[in-house]
């Protein structure tokens, strides 16, 4: 499971691996497993800003609700993917000296 750098915009709901394409949020080591359902993620939440007509809708804090649930849902996943490549790092310069 090869990791590369990506660069992670939650406002921009997307992950690239390219800096300069747009502003980005994160900056996280990841594989590209991890990759697809962090821009899965994103779309679910962007989906969730977007739908006018959901039935939802009618209810503006339970609407609010999914919204934040799935926000919370993407920063779960950027915080693992980050707070695991740290772990790793951490435990290879402990075990190499």
């Amino acid at each position: 499971m090869e990791k590369k750098t990506y660069y992670v915009s939650v406002h921009g709901r997307s992950v690239l691996d390219d800096p300069q394409v747009t502003s980005y949020e994160w900056v996280i080591m990841a594989a590209p497993e991890e990759v697809d359902s962090i821009s899965h993620k994103l779309e679910l939440l962007g989906e969730k800003k977007r739908a006018p007509s959901s039935p939802i809708r009618t209810h503006g804090r339970t609407a609010q609700r999914i919204r934040s649930i799935a926000a919370i849902r993407v920063y779960l996943m950027i915080y693992t993917v980050k707070f695991t490549d740290l772990v790793r790092r951490r435990l290879d310069s402990y075990y190499s000296v």
